[in-house]
């Protein structure tokens, strides 16, 4: 870079100058300044004027800022909001590694640095931070630039950029893959999406506070969107009664027992002892994809063998004693995987995940089936429009277990690797017409009638 004019101020410790790529034509040249300090690198910016005495005035409030951010140790260099984001996803990568590379019983202490976290936040950073902070430094973003970043989000699958795209596009293991939008990228996000997405943004500002780029007072305040009015606070889970899930289950074993294609045979088999599995144990349905049959154990409860169950997905590891019936379905699920890794050609263990098919790949869903099979049944959604999900058969067991078993909530609650609270308020469909025998107790008043 060539410079055609130049002088300096604040004891040499400012230069202004002009470039002489720039200025040709009518277009004036503007002035650019360089401060350099001792042992840090020289910060240069554009002035953005062409009029000497603006850019001196201007020249010297920026050294004076400069002279401050030194002195507290912070980088007097401007850096774009897109660079500290890449850096941020670089910092995550890195610790999933390691968080990778530990022990299971060691992870547990180190949720920062997860895969999770790192598969969460990627496509946040990526596909919406990034693009909306893009030619902004970090060091200029404002309380009012995060407020129109929360308006963008609301109304971009309305009428924003989300609108206009028919798929969404995103790289995978290095090669670029589309898939069609779904509902939820057709209305406006939850505000707890938006608020997780300001979370992201709130750890980045961190992380660059962290790396001397910022100081504490240049974070902007970052509020959360407010709970909207009449949200549903429940969270209900819809669930089956005992007829609809019959229903479920009888019209997938008429399919399996009827198709003639192996390939669709073997596929209704499964899904129907995926619904059996979380029907008898009530386990979550990440517990379930990360299931091995390793995780089935038997041993001796005061003479009697009984089945136990070690899960884990959510949290940490729990164990779980499912219902009747669940030691034989395992037997036939084993020897159904066992018969495939024979004709197939590969080997069984009792390490395999339980979701496996024919070729002893792992099935790392069945939501699409799912949702076929409940369609067909006419129990996709419940008769309020909510929509029933893999998550719907754990709700139907504490159902279930709250109307015929003797458990008190508690000991249900064990089970279920949850609390009685979520239990109440977002699991529980029991009523009244479950059990009316127990609302016939005695009362004088019966004997006027």
């Amino acid at each position: 870079m060539a410079i055609k004019e130049k002088f300096f101020i604040q004891g040499n410790k400012v230069m202004l100058y002009k470039r002489g790529d720039e200025g040709q034509g009518y277009a004036p040249a503007n002035w650019y300044v360089k401060i350099k300090f001792p042992r840090r690198p020289a910060a240069r910016q554009s002035l953005g004027t062409p009029d000497k005495d603006e850019a001196i005035e201007l020249a010297n409030d920026l050294f004076q800022e400069q002279k401050y951010r030194n002195k507290k140790g912070l980088s007097i260099k401007q850096t774009s909001f897109n660079s500290v984001a890449k850096q941020y996803l670089s910092d995550l990568e890195s610790r999933a590694a390691i968080w990778q590379q530990l022990p299971p019983r060691d992870r547990g202490n180190l949720q920062w640095a997860s895969n999770n976290k790192l598969k969460n936040q990627t496509p946040i950073i990526q596909q919406h931070l990034i693009p909306h902070f893009d030619g902004l430094n970090i060091q200029d973003i404002s309380k009012k630039d995060v407020k129109a970043y929360k308006r963008m989000r609301q109304t971009y699958w309305i009428d924003g950029k989300g609108a206009a795209m028919d798929k969404i596009t995103y790289h995978r293991n290095g090669r670029k893959v589309s898939r069609p939008k779904r509902p939820s990228e057709k209305s406006a996000p939850s505000y707890g999406t938006v608020n997780k997405e300001l979370t992201v943004l709130r750890q980045i500002f961190e992380f660059a506070h962290e790396k001397n780029l910022l100081s504490s007072t240049e974070i902007p305040a970052i509020r959360n969107l407010p709970k909207p009015k009449n949200y549903d606070e429940s969270h209900d889970r819809p669930s089956f009664t005992e007829d609809e899930l019959e229903t479920v289950l009888k019209t997938i074993a008429k399919k399996w027992e009827g198709q003639k294609n192996l390939k669709h045979k073997l596929a209704h088999m499964r899904l129907l002892y995926y619904i059996l599995l979380l029907s008898m144990t009530g386990m979550r349905v990440t517990e379930a994809k990360n299931l091995r049959f390793s995780a089935f154990q038997t041993y001796n409860h005061h003479g009697v063998q009984e089945l136990k169950v070690t899960v884990g997905g959510k949290s940490k590891k729990r164990v779980l004693t499912p219902t009747e019936g669940c030691s034989e379905m395992i037997e036939r699920w084993k020897k159904h995987h066992k018969a495939n890794a024979k004709k197939h050609g590969w080997d069984y263990s009792d390490d395999i995940y339980v979701m496996t098919n024919e070729h002893g790949e792992r099935i790392k869903s069945h939501d699409r089936a799912l949702s076929a099979a409940l369609e067909e049944c006419d129990l996709l959604y419940t008769m309020h429009g909510t929509k029933r999900n893999a998550g719907s058969f754990r709700s139907h067991y504490i159902t279930t277990a709250l109307i015929n078993s003797e458990l008190t909530p508690i000991q249900l609650a064990v089970n279920c690797g949850t609390s009685v609270e979520v239990i109440e308020r977002h699991y529980n469909k029991m009523q009244s017409t479950h059990i009316p025998d127990k609302f016939k107790f005695p009362s004088f008043i019966n004997d006027y009638f």
